[in-house]
């Protein structure tokens, strides 16, 4: 969020927030965690849908407008800008985890599999690229190297393994790693992000591109 009006602070007590309003944060059985949890979905999925049509500094008001929850409330929930990002992006993976499953995969021939890989990923990329474009833009702090992240990249490195697994079976130790790391260096994100700027966006021709890569070095394991 934007670092002017409107921008969240580290107090929340400082915008008006009542120890009683505060109080929201202790589990009790009247409905008000249930509330909570609700308005704070409905704020990250403000926050995704603000990053994704471009805005990545949207200030506090316009989080309020689009969610339905009053700015003092999101200042109870997140108490500065990373918070926010960091929540926003668990959110949306949350959200699109079904989406990010592999189907059928490490099946079939060469061919169909590398088709198959290429479309996954690039589905993927289409779904988390906004808010990662706005991650990196607004969140300074932001590791995106962290462990919590990291655990995110060995998914989608196990995905890569087990689709081609006939190809890297017969390697191990460094050779594998040299050899995956060849293979899949063109889907990390600031490869993806490469060539979505170099093709004005273009998918088929992104796809065209990566396919014929990772043919090249997986035809050379056979």
């Amino acid at each position: 969020m934007s670092e002017n009006a409107g921008t969240l602070t580290s107090d929340p007590i400082a915008h008006g927030a009542s120890p009683d309003q505060l109080r929201d944060e202790v589990v009790t059985g009247d409905g008000r965690v249930a509330r909570r949890e609700r308005n704070r979905s409905a704020v990250l999925d403000a926050v995704v849908e603000l990053f994704e049509a471009g805005n990545t500094e949207p200030a506090v008001e316009d989080v309020a407008v689009l969610s339905g929850v009053s700015s003092r409330s999101i200042y109870r929930y997140f108490h500065h800008r990373d918070e926010l990002v960091r929540a926003a992006m668990w959110h949306l993976r949350a959200r699109v985890e079904p989406q990010m499953q592999l189907v059928d995969i490490g099946e079939g021939p060469l061919d169909e599999r590398i088709d198959n890989f290429v479309a996954h990923r690039l589905a993927v990329f289409a779904v988390l690229a906004p808010i990662t474009r706005a991650a990196r833009r607004t969140a300074n702090s932001l590791d995106l190297s962290s462990e919590e992240f990291g655990a995110f990249q060995m998914v989608l490195r196990q995905q890569f393994l087990d689709q081609f697994e006939p190809e890297f079976s017969t390697l191990a130790g460094r050779v594998l790693t040299r050899a995956v790391v060849a293979a899949e260096i063109g889907f990390q994100f600031d490869s993806l992000e490469y060539l979505f700027t170099s093709f004005e966006g273009n998918t088929d021709k992104m796809g065209h591109l990566l396919g014929r890569q990772l043919r090249i070095h997986l035809e050379v394991l056979r």
